[in-house]
């Protein structure tokens, strides 16, 4: 096919595609630019805030620190004290012996797991009683037994521990009563 344009015309026509091209190149790199900037925006917002609550942190740990060490109190000190104030009764309260009758009222298909004092305040302390019954009567019979002791104002037995017949895990929970001896 024959050309009948001559080449300054061509020239021309190539210059014009290409600077269409170039235009187009820039406006779509322009959009894209500008939707990743749009979308990266609450990403970026979201992690200077984290930063600077993590600043923050640093900052309120840091202060932390200091006052402890400036006071002379470790963490192991306060942890121990706090320990130390959950296990201290009064002295009318006698904890070996309230566990000494625990123990003596257990019939063989209770296996107690776990012994938990809760000290709510200095009056109130709290004696949870975990482990594993037989069956639902031996369970039924030993929280009976429970509420003939006298150093417990009250002996809670939930009824979600009796849904099963048997191997049932079982809280039971003992208040200690306030004129204990």
């Amino acid at each position: 096919m024959p050309n009948l344009l001559p080449q300054n015309n061509k020239k021309k026509i190539r210059e014009e595609y290409l600077l269409r091209l170039l235009a187009l190149v820039l406006v779509f790199s322009f959009i894209t630019f500008l939707l990743a900037s749009v979308f990266f925006l609450p990403s970026y917002f979201l992690s200077k805030n984290k930063a600077g609550l993590a600043s923050e942190k640093i900052s309120f740990l840091k202060s932390y620190v200091e006052k402890t060490q400036k006071s002379g109190l470790s963490e192991d000190v306060i942890s121990t004290n706090l320990k130390i104030k959950t296990l201290s009764f009064p002295e009318k309260i006698k904890f070996h012996l309230s566990i000494r009758s625990i123990l003596d009222k257990k019939a063989a298909p209770i296996r107690i797991t776990s012994l938990v004092l809760r000290s709510i305040n200095d009056e109130k302390k709290s004696l949870f009683v975990g482990g594993i019954a037989s069956d639902r009567d031996s369970l039924i019979d030993f929280t009976e037994s429970l509420k003939t002791i006298n150093d417990f104002s009250a002996v809670n037995l939930p009824v979600s521990n009796l849904a099963k017949n048997k191997d049932i895990d079982f809280n039971i929970e003992l208040k200690f009563s306030q004129e204990t001896k």
